[in-house]
């Protein structure tokens, strides 16, 4: 995983710090065994979540978030892939309150499941990506890096 430079500004987000006595889950995975998006680094899906939590309230966010898994969950997914992204209490790299929205509005899909043996979230991989792509459009451009804008006015001209 590269740990590449991102230059905060007053208002963003920080990353979580991994405390000595609660370490990250799967931190001794490569990457975690989160698969970003193709394109993508694992730190931007980590910004663009953490720039939206900082940015819209737990209610709007709820409304916002089951819309998009009421709308493009129904489509085929033959993804059975699960990817870890949080302990079971979703602690994680990702914002605590999101993961625990998350966990509430996929349980009933099936799109989400504590894993016991493993004390972890996790969530069918094509739904992070659908929902990690929809957080990148909700996100204001001029709190994300270049790259990320670039690739938010790819998503608005369908390339």
């Amino acid at each position: 995983m590269t740990h590449s430079p991102i230059t905060l500004t007053p208002g963003q987000p920080a990353r979580p710090w991994p405390r000595p006595n609660r370490p990250l889950p799967f931190a001794e995975y490569y990457d975690y065994e989160d698969y970003p998006p193709d394109g993508w680094e694992l730190t931007d899906v980590e910004f663009v979540w953490w720039t939206l939590a900082s940015r819209i309230s737990k209610k709007e966010l709820r409304v916002r978030l089951a819309k998009v898994v009421k709308e493009k969950y129904f489509q085929p997914h033959d993804c059975f892939r699960y990817i870890p992204i949080a302990d079971s209490k979703g602690r994680g790299r990702y914002p605590r309150g999101v993961m625990l929205i998350l966990k509430q509005i996929l349980t009933p899909y099936r799109g989400m499941f504590v894993h016991k043996e493993y004390n972890a979230l996790r969530i069918q991989l094509t739904i992070w990506h659908t929902l990690t792509l929809a957080v990148l459009d909700w996100c204001p451009a001029e709190w994300l890096p270049e790259h990320l804008v670039a690739g938010k006015l790819e998503m608005d001209l369908g390339l």
